[in-house]
C-alpha cells in the first residue's frame, strides 16, 4: 500500500509570526502535527473553514495561533497560499511528509493482546480494530496518536491503563 504524502504550506504571514513564538524546532513540530492531522483545531464559525489551533509551548504554556484579533493577518495568509498554489514561490515554502502507515497488527502484536482485548482496552469496536488491521480504513485524529504511543512505548500505556500485556503476564507465572 502507497503512503499517502501531505505537503503543508507555510506562508509568508505564518513564518514571519511564528518566527516571533517558537523556535525552529517547534516550529517544525507544528507543521508536522498539521501534516499529520489536517483536520486538526476548531473551525472558526464565518471563515469558511479557516481553523483556529492551539498549541502548548515549553514554559510559555498555550500560544494561539490563529486568533480573532490575527484574522486580517489570516487573509493575508490565506493569500499567500493561493499565490503559492499559482506558481509565485516567494510567497511560502513547501514541505512534504511522507506520513507513516501504522502496521495496527504489529501495534497489537506488541501487547500481547487479542483482538477481542485490544478493542475493549483501547475503546474502539473490534470491526474497526479489524479495519485497520486489514489496511480498508486508516486510523486518523485521537486514535492515531493513541496507537502511536501504543507503538513506541506498550508497557508504558498497559501500565498506565493498568493492563498486562499477556506474554508479559504469562511469562511473570512461569517464572514463580
Amino acid at each position: 500500500m502507497k503512503r499517502p504524502l501531505q505537503t503543508v504550506v507555510e506562508t509568508a504571514e505564518f513564518l514571519a509570526r511564528s518566527s516571533r513564538l517558537m523556535s525552529n524546532e517547534e516550529r517544525a513540530e507544528v507543521v508536522e502535527m498539521l501534516a499529520r492531522d489536517p483536520e486538526c483545531g476548531e473551525v472558526m464559525q464565518g471563515t469558511g473553514g479557516v481553523r483556529k489551533v492551539r498549541i502548548a509551548l515549553a514554559g510559555r504554556g498555550e500560544v494561539n495561533i490563529m486568533s480573532k484579533k490575527a484574522f486580517d493577518s489570516i487573509i493575508a495568509g490565506l493569500d499567500d497560499a493561493l499565490a503559492y498554489t499559482k506558481g509565485d514561490k516567494a510567497r511560502g515554502r513547501a514541505t512534504v511528509f511522507d506520513v507513516r502507515d501504522l502496521d495496527v497488527g504489529k501495534v497489537r502484536g506488541k501487547v500481547g493482546l487479542s483482538q477481542d482485548e485490544f478493542a475493549r482496552t483501547f475503546g474502539v469496536s473490534v470491526g474497526t480494530l479489524r479495519n485497520w488491521e486489514q489496511k480498508r480504513v486508516r486510523p486518523d485524529g485521537p486514535a492515531r496518536v493513541l496507537l502511536t504511543v501504543i507503538d513506541r512505548d506498550p508497557v508504558s500505556v498497559l501500565k498506565a491503563l493498568r493492563v498486562g500485556a499477556k506474554g508479559a503476564a504469562s511469562k511473570r507465572r512461569r517464572a514463580a
